[in-house]
C-alpha cells in the first residue's frame, strides 16, 4: 500500500516495502499524459529524485518536477498519469498526519493504490571520492619570479583574454556577446504556455542581446531561460533542471524579470531566486588538479542572503561536496554561518547590511583571503559589481570594482589556506551558476555575464576587461528600480 511518510511535504509518496509514486521521465519539461509508475524510492548525494517529489494540495498531489501545474492522476485504463489539477482524476483521500502513513484512496473509484511485486534496483552509488592529500607546503611567495609582460589589447573579455595568452574557455551572458567576432545565441527562453522554445542572439556579432524577440515571444505568458549558451569553442553550456540540494529541481530563472539597459538598449539580466541554478558536469577544457585559471563575472547588488551558494566557476563533475580544493568558483553574498565563532566575532559593526562579500569558494568553505575572514575584503553594493577571481599553485587572488566606473581593487592576493587540505588543489571541472558544487540552492543573486579561462592572466588584463565593462554603459531601468529590486535576507 503506498503511503505518505510521516513528515511534511514536499516529499517523495513512499511505501513500506521501498516503491514511491514517480514520473516516468527525469525529464524537466514532462507534460500532462506524461506516465506516472511505482518505481524504487532513489536518492542522489542529497535528496529524493525530482521525478519523485510532490505537493499535497487539497486533495491533490502536485508534482514538484514541472511548473506548470500538474497533478497525479488515474486514468480510465486504471494507469497514473499527469493530468491537470482541475481534474476529476487527480481526487484522493488521504491524512497526512497519520502516525504511521496513509492509504492513498482514489474518490471517484474508491480504490486505493497499491505497488504489485518487487522494486527494481537503483544503479548502484558512485565511488567515494579518493583519501584528500595533506597540504605541501608552499614555497616563498618572494622566491618566485615576476610573470613576463603580456602585450594587452582593447577589445571584449575573451578578446583581451586570448591576446594575453589566457584564452577563455567557457563564456556565458544574457546580455551580450563576449567575443567581438561571437554571432551565436546567447541563451534559450522556454514559455510555460506551449513549451516551445527561442533562442536569443545578439543584435550582431560582438553586439548586444536582441531582446525583442523575446518580448514577443514571452508577451502575456511566463518564460524562463533553460540554456545559458558557452560562447567560446569548448560548447560548456549551462542548463537549469539539475536535482537541488533543497529543492527538487534547480529551475531556470524567470526570463523576463530584470530588464536593464546597455548604452540605451534593453537587455535582460538573471535574477537568481531560491531553487534556481545551472549546472554541467561533463566540460571541455577547463582547468583541472592544480592547474591555473581566471574568471570574471559582472554581478548585481540589492539581492542577496546568507545562504548557499550564489556561484560562478569551477566546481564539482557531479553532484555533491567532494572536499577542500575541489572547487574554485566565484561566490558572491554573506554566507558566514560555518566561520568558526572567533572569526565571525571580528566582522565589523559596519558590514552588516553593507552588501555582499566577494569570496572563493574552494569547498568546504568560501574564503576572503588565507582564512575565512579578512578584513581588507569589506562587502561591496553597486548596482553593477565586477568580481574577479585567479588561482594558481599555492595562490589565489580576489579583485572587485564597480561596473559603472572606476577602477578594480584588489581584495586579497596571497597564499591559500594553509588549515585546510588546499595545496595541491584538486579541482574537478565541473561548471555552476547560481549554486554550490552539491547544488546547494537557497542563495540570491544576480549574474549579467562571466567568463572563465585557463592560466593566470594578468593585472593588465584584468583592468582592460573592466574598462570595457565600465564603457558599456551597464543601468538600470528606472531611477527607483534599485529599491524595487532589492531583497536582502538574512536568516538567524
Amino acid at each position: 500500500m503506498l503511503t505518505v511518510p510521516p513528515y511534511t511535504l514536499p516529499a517523495a509518496v513512499a511505501s513500506a516495502d521501498g516503491f514511491c509514486i514517480e514520473i516516468n521521465s527525469e525529464e524537466y519539461g514532462a507534460s500532462a499524459g506524461t506516465t506516472v509508475v511505482a518505481s524504487a524510492c532513489g536518492q542522489n548525494a542529497m535528496n529524493f529524485r525530482a521525478n519523485q517529489y510532490w505537493q499535497a494540495e487539497g486533495n491533490t498531489l502536485r508534482s514538484l518536477q514541472v511548473r506548470t501545474p500538474l497533478c497525479f492522476g488515474i486514468r480510465d485504463d486504471s494507469g497514473g498519469a499527469l493530468t491537470d489539477c482541475s481534474s476529476a482524476q487527480v481526487q484522493f483521500k488521504f491524512d497526512l498526519q497519520a502516525a504511521n502513513g496513509s492509504t492513498i484512496e482514489h474518490t471517484g473509484s474508491g480504490f486505493c493504490l497499491t505497488a504489485v511485486g518487487t522494486p527494481p534496483p537503483l544503479p548502484p552509488p558512485l565511488p567515494p571520492p579518493a583519501p584528500e592529500p595533506h597540504n605541501t607546503p608552499c614555497p616563498s611567495r618572494s622566491s618566485s619570479p615576476p610573470a613576463p609582460a603580456v602585450p594587452v589589447k582593447d577589445g571584449l573579455p575573451c578578446d583581451v583574454y586570448s591576446a594575453s595568452s589566457t584564452p577563455c574557455v567557457a563564456a556565458h551572458s544574457s546580455t551580450r556577446a563576449l567575443y567581438g567576432k561571437y554571432a551565436g545565441p546567447l541563451y534559450s527562453v522556454m514559455r510555460s504556455s506551449d513549451r516551445m522554445s527561442l533562442n536569443i542572439s545578439s543584435t550582431s556579432p560582438g553586439g548586444l542581446a536582441n531582446a525583442s524577440p523575446q518580448d514577443d515571444f514571452c508577451k502575456h505568458t511566463y518564460c524562463s531561460i533553460e540554456i545559458l549558451f558557452d560562447q567560446s569553442d569548448f560548447g560548456n553550456h549551462l542548463r537549469a533542471n539539475h536535482p537541488g540540494r533543497h529543492y527538487p529541481t534547480n529551475q531556470g530563472v524567470n526570463a523576463s524579470a530584470l530588464p536593464v539597459k546597455i548604452g540605451g538598449h534593453k537587455v535582460y539580466g538573471m535574477r537568481f531566486d531560491q531553487g534556481m541554478g545551472y549546472r554541467n558536469d561533463n566540460t571541455l577544457g577547463l582547468a583541472v588538479g592544480d592547474q591555473p585559471e581566471s574568471m570574471y563575472s559582472v554581478m548585481g547588488g540589492n539581492h542577496y542572503n546568507d545562504l548557499c551558494c550564489f556561484d560562478y566557476g569551477n566546481a564539482e563533475d557531479r553532484i555533491g561536496a567532494a572536499g577542500a580544493g575541489t572547487m574554485e568558483a566565484i561566490y558572491f553574498g554573506n554566507c558566514t554561518s560555518w566561520w568558526v565563532p572567533e572569526n565571525r566575532a571580528k566582522i565589523p559593526k559596519s558590514w552588516i547590511g553593507a552588501g555582499p562579500i566577494l569570496m572563493a569558494d574552494i569547498e568546504d568553505g568560501m574564503y576572503g583571503g588565507n582564512d575565512t575572514f579578512n578584513p581588507d575584503n569589506s562587502p561591496i553594493n553597486n548596482d553593477f559589481n565586477t568580481l574577479m577571481l585567479k588561482g594558481k599553485s599555492c595562490e589565489f587572488s580576489l579583485k572587485a570594482g564597480n561596473s559603472q566606473a572606476g577602477n578594480l581593487m584588489v581584495k586579497y592576493n596571497g597564499g591559500r589556506p594553509t588549515h585546510a587540505d588546499y595545496n595541491p588543489m584538486r579541482k574537478q571541472g565541473g561548471l555552476v551558476l547560481g549554486t554550490g558544487g552539491d547544488n546547494s540552492d537557497r542563495a540570491l543573486g544576480i549574474f549579467y555575464e562571466g567568463a572563465m579561462t585557463t592560466g593566470y592572466t594578468s593585472a593588465a588584463a584584468e583592468e582592460a576587461i573592466q574598462a570595457n565593462i565600465v564603457a558599456l554603459g551597464y543601468s538600470l531601468m528606472e531611477k527607483d528600480s534599485r529599491a524595487a529590486q532589492m531583497n536582502i535576507v538574512t536568516n538567524a
